[in-house]
């Protein structure tokens, strides 16, 4: 393990004009309170703040975001701060891991960090409070202490799920299962938490767990994709919808052969449908051609970035042969993930949205 101790990097924050600057920025440039173009923007933040007053009544003090390989929105202050060297990832064990982070926080959270500001040329005690985890599901899992794999996996409804187990593919179906919302004290949610142990303040935060939009979106994309080209349409996952569904027009047929006859789903483009070329601008996104599988019909490779690209922008042009009541959905989901990920919110928006 390769850990980078944070203190250190904290403290030159502040011995730079420039970057001094910039860590006051959220505070000494007022914005329209309809619009969320930064996190001291949101909710969560405020609330912390009228919580914590010894925190935010000097402006100076650093409030952090843990990213585990996730979307970070300030990539000029993203600080890595852990190398784990190994063939896998420790998954349950990651807070044997993050102890020497945990024990920064928690030193800088109490007692703080004698810090020199260049610019007033004066001393000052540094604190700081961590405020989000920004990751994908899986290292979701790892840092909540809550499973993400199998048919435990929702960690809003955890055991009183209704999920099962397909027959015929053993995949895990959620089909009807409406989320049961539990308070954050019962019982099914007192799992190993590092940071709820260790950081006095932690479960006063409205928001803790960030799912990284960029990840989702690649899941979401890849899922419709997959649906649309007829990749995962398969014998057995027919089958499964005859159990489960009421789709009467995609179960499979008897035609009087010896297999089973897979009606054409109209939500599935035809092979003369689907598009053949594609021109975009240099460096708008990466090659593409070498994530294609013509043959196949299938994408490989792509980057959260590709899909990212693809979903906004070039997933309504691909897929307009489809019907149009399957084909304004797309296009609404598309401008969805183009609003969610602009860099500045609209509150009446996002309400309209949710």
């Amino acid at each position: 393990m390769w850990y980078f101790p944070l203190i250190p990097r904290l403290k030159r924050l502040y011995s730079s004009i420039v970057t001094t600057l910039h860590m006051r920025w959220h505070s000494d440039n007022k914005r329209d309170p309809a619009l969320l173009c930064h996190p001291s923007d949101s909710e969560s933040w405020k609330h912390f703040d009228r919580l914590h007053l010894e925190l935010s009544k000097d402006l100076r003090n650093v409030r952090l975001g843990l990213c585990a390989y996730g979307f970070s929105p300030f990539g000029q202050y993203e600080k890595k701060l852990l190398i784990l060297v190994g063939p896998s990832n420790p998954k349950h064990k990651i807070n044997v891991y993050l102890q020497p982070l945990i024990d920064e926080l928690c030193m800088l959270w109490n007692d703080g960090i004698l810090t020199y500001d260049v610019p007033l040329k004066q001393n000052f005690m540094l604190k700081v409070a961590l405020m989000w985890k920004i990751n994908d599901f899986p290292a979701y899992g790892m840092l909540s202490g809550w499973t993400t794999t199998r048919r435990l996996k929702c960690p809003i409804c955890m055991k009183r799920t209704k999920a099962f187990a397909l027959k015929h593919n053993r995949k895990v179906s959620y089909f009807d299962c409406h989320p049961q919302f539990l308070p954050l004290d019962h019982p099914y949610r007192r799992n190993k938490n590092s940071f709820k142990k260790m950081l006095s303040y932690w479960n006063t935060h409205l928001l803790r767990h960030n799912i990284d939009v960029m990840h989702t979106e690649r899941n979401v994309f890849m899922n419709v994709f997959d649906t649309v080209m007829d990749i995962n349409d398969t014998h057995k996952a027919r089958m499964g919808i005859a159990k489960i569904g009421n789709r009467k027009e995609l179960e499979l047929k008897d035609n009087s052969c010896v297999k089973l006859f897979k009606p054409k789903a109209a939500y599935a483009l035809t092979n003369s449908q689907r598009v053949k070329e594609l021109k975009l601008l240099d460096r708008y996104a990466s090659n593409l051609d070498g994530c294609v599988d013509v043959n196949q019909g299938k994408l490989h490779g792509m980057k959260s970035h590709d899909c990212h690209v693809f979903m906004q922008r070039l997933l309504p042009i691909a897929f307009d042969s489809l019907p149009k009541h399957i084909w304004n959905p797309l296009v609404e989901l598309s401008h969805f993930f183009r609003e969610l990920t602009s860099t500045t919110l609209n509150v009446e928006n996002l309400t309209v949205m949710e």
